[in-house]
């Protein structure tokens, strides 16, 4: 009998002393709780794990494993491998929840209408050579050349005087310094990218060009470039004798199309030199934008002009907004950020499952439950994020809708203010 009591008492001590063990295990913490809800909502705002990120450590993860205890249930496990290796998902849900991307229009400046029309004789000297062989955003920097100019020769004012040319598209590079060639959007086919960028030589024959037409209130001369002079020729006093010559004083403005910071600096002496300004270029928008700033042709041209700077400006919007979905929960594996935090994780619990096998601190049928369960929280992270990205691209296309809306609306008012 006494015997017997001292069996029970034991048997109660071992009791309490597991009690108590379990209670601290870390999978008890009710501070963890988030980790393992069973909604993506709430475990995705949970802590990391203790092995998560770049703390992850094979070697670290089989010691953990090692000091769990045996014949462990499929959901212990599961819940021991997610306090482990939940990956850190709330700078991406943070950032998905200030997700909230809004157009600013321009404003029509009503000042312009009293602004006086001059005539302009612009001269547009584009880049051929093999600086703009190369592309921005999947586009070569020659195509965009050929795309803004196309566009602003279509509504350029008969009040002024548009002349085109181009350096470069010649392989050999003596030929390519010395010479440019005239051009209009329907020859553009024959300028191919490649040979000498030769932006003196440019900039030399568009003063010529501007001193053989009638007397305007202003010579401006437009330069793009791909990259830096590679003739022996200075574009910097080019550009100077331009400017100062007293029956031509052009302005000479350079767009940087995609140039590096090395690159702009140097370009930005010409425009200096030149009394004008130096643009970095990424885009069609940025370019035509540059050729609209210099001419004004009365109120209509202003406001045609604003029409499309601000459409472009839209367009341009729409194409970063809708990357920075994509980069954050888009549907493709090589961008998406949620994609891929999703399947590191996976990874690191599959490790997980497999090291406990080896360890054998699970039975096949709970291990099987276990694949299961992180199966299951695989599918509902790419459920919420698709659900999410479903939403943003929903919100994009209505802020879109009723920008453009806008836009319209304003166009139309300012051109009943005539």
């Amino acid at each position: 009998m006494f015997k017997k009591r001292w069996l029970i008492v034991i048997s109660s001590l071992c009791f309490i002393l597991s009690s108590c063990s379990s209670m601290g295990s870390s999978v008890k913490d009710p501070k963890h709780e988030k980790k393992w809800a069973t909604d993506a909502k709430t475990f995705l705002l949970a802590d990391s794990g203790e092995l998560a990120g770049s703390k992850y450590d094979e070697k670290k993860l089989w010691e953990k494993i090692q000091d769990l205890p045996s014949e462990l249930t499929a959901e212990k496990a599961y819940r021991e491998l997610v306090y482990l290796l939940a990956e850190d998902y709330r700078p991406l849900v943070k950032e998905l929840n200030q997700f909230k991307p809004e157009f600013q229009i321009s404003p029509v400046k009503s000042e312009m209408m009293h602004k006086k029309v001059q005539k302009i004789n612009l001269a547009i000297v584009f880049d051929s050579s093999q600086a703009v062989n190369r592309k921005i955003n999947n586009q070569l920097k020659l195509n965009l050349e050929k795309m803004a100019i196309q566009n602003f020769a279509t509504s350029f004012p008969r009040s002024s005087h548009l002349t085109i040319r181009g350096f470069g598209g010649k392989f050999q590079a003596s030929s390519s310094c010395d010479k440019t060639d005239i051009a209009d959007p329907n020859s553009f086919n024959k300028f191919q990218a490649g040979g000498s960028t030769a932006l003196a030589q440019g900039l030399m024959d568009a003063g010529e060009d501007l001193a053989k037409r009638r007397k305007a209130d202003k010579n401006v001369i437009i330069l793009i470039a791909g990259g830096t002079d590679s003739c022996k020729k200075d574009p910097v006093s080019m550009a100077k004798t331009l400017h100062q010559k007293e029956d031509l004083k052009a302005e000479i403005h350079v767009i940087g199309l995609g140039t590096t910071p090395s690159q702009s600096t140097k370009l930005k002496q010409v425009a200096k030199a030149g009394g004008g300004k130096f643009i970095l270029a990424q885009s069609v928008y940025d370019i035509e934008n540059t050729f609209r700033d210099n001419i004004y042709a009365g109120w209509d041209y202003y406001v045609n002009s604003w029409k499309v700077k601000n459409v472009y400006a839209l367009n341009d919007f729409q194409t970063k907004i809708n990357e920075k979905i994509e980069r954050l929960v888009g549907l493709n594996p090589y961008k998406s950020r949620f994609y891929q935090l999703k399947v590191k994780e996976t990874q690191h619990l599959q490790k997980g499952l497999e090291l406990m096998i080896a360890a054998q601190k699970i039975d096949p049928k709970q291990a099987s439950q276990l694949n299961e369960k992180i199966d299951k929280r695989y599918d509902l992270i790419q459920n919420f994020y698709y659900q999410q990205y479903q939403e943003k691209k929903k919100f994009i296309d209505q802020q879109i809708q009723k920008s453009s809306q806008e836009i319209d609306k304003m166009y139309i008012k300012a051109q009943k203010m005539n």
